[in-house]
């Protein structure tokens, strides 16, 4: 049973998948909060999504911050329901992973993933494309639990990938990227790093 519901935090698919991410929007919306506060603080205009899972930040983010937003997710049954949402009309929403984004060179401005980094594949490779589709001098946020709080909560989070926030900051800085700050929510329990771009 927990392993099913790791599955649909990882890959939301069908009915359980669009209830793991109303799950995910109760949990993380302090995070969603910090990302979005530091976006509006910017004058960025194209901004990337990795990971949109229900769009919830990306429409909160419309409506405090002007731009050029497109989003990039694996599942496909959460690119349908955006892409029926009336809020997103027009917006580019496609499928894709981390690691391969289908954008082309030094195109955004601000790039920003909320609990994903858990399940990529290579924190390496998608840094390395994270830095390919900025823009020099741009922004790129990852916000992210912290490895003693997924630790505790192992019974519940089966499927995570849990890294400490060094060694994810390491695999930044090797990829091209410069620390500006790291935020924190709560005590040790998660962190949104924030990185410009070389």
């Amino acid at each position: 049973m927990l392993n099913t519901i790791g599955k649909q935090f990882a890959h939301p698919n069908g009915i359980c998948g669009r209830l793991a991410t109303k799950v995910m929007n109760l949990m993380n919306h302090k995070m969603y909060d910090m990302v979005l506060m530091h976006l509006q603080t910017t004058e960025a205009r194209t901004i990337l999504d990795v990971g949109f899972g229900n769009a919830q930040v990306l429409k909160k983010a419309l409506r405090l911050h002007s731009g050029t937003y497109y989003g990039v997710e694996i599942s496909e049954t959460m690119i349908k329901k955006a892409r029926q949402d009336k809020a997103l009309q027009g917006m580019e929403l496609v499928y894709g992973k981390v690691e391969e984004l289908p954008f082309q060179d030094e195109m955004f401005a601000y790039q920003y993933s909320i609990n994903t980094i858990y399940f990529w594949e290579s924190l390496d490779q998608g840094f390395q494309e994270l830095y390919r589709c900025g823009k020099p001098d741009s922004i790129c946020v990852i916000a992210f639990y912290s490895a003693s709080w997924l630790k505790r909560k192992r019974r519940l989070f089966p499927m995570f990938h849990c890294y400490e926030k060094e060694t994810i900051l390491q695999s930044m800085e090797s990829n091209g990227f410069t620390k500006e700050s790291l935020l924190t929510m709560g005590k040790d329990k998660g962190y949104c790093l924030i990185a410009r771009r070389k």
